[in-house]
């Protein structure tokens, strides 16, 4: 994770509530250890600039996709929703956070080449694994546990 959780934290605040109209609150890892669900969606973005590359990971519940999902087309929550709907949406907050991100530890004068999120169907055991394993930032979004993870690395 970044040498600044609170600037990842900040960042991830500003999409969640400006993009999804969602509010977060941070826990500890060690609160969420056991999987909620069986299925988990784990999205990416590899960004690089001058110097410095990284990427930005999100990893949540399949529930928490489709209500984040439903939140950003405005449907209500028996509206049915076509099939990689839930997994677009995480990967599309991902997209918008690393913008900021990028905006914000580069500022707007410097190029930061992003390249397309990418988003996996994983199991209940990633989720574990990914709390057992550090550093690793969790929100609650709207109640539901939400574990991201931001790599940097000089090049």
């Amino acid at each position: 994770m970044t040498d600044n959780p609170l600037l990842l934290q900040q960042v991830l605040e500003k999409t969640f509530e400006d993009f999804a109209f969602m509010f977060i609150d941070p826990i500890p890892a060690r609160q969420v250890l056991n999987a909620d669900e069986e299925t988990y969606i784990q999205a990416s973005i590899h960004f690089a600039t001058q110097g410095e590359e990284g990427q930005l990971t999100a990893l949540a519940s399949m529930g928490f996709c489709r209500f984040l999902s439903q939140n950003i087309l405005g449907l209500d929550p028996e509206d049915p929703l076509e099939s990689g709907t839930a997994e677009s949406a995480l990967s599309e907050v991902v997209n918008v956070a690393c913008g900021l991100l990028a905006e914000t530890l580069y500022g707007v004068d410097q190029v930061v080449d992003l390249e397309p999120p990418e988003s996996v169907l994983c199991s209940g055991r990633t989720w574990e694994e990914e709390m057992a394993s550090n550093p690793t930032l969790v929100l609650l979004v709207d109640d539901y546990p939400v574990s991201f993870q931001l790599c940097l690395r000089q090049i």
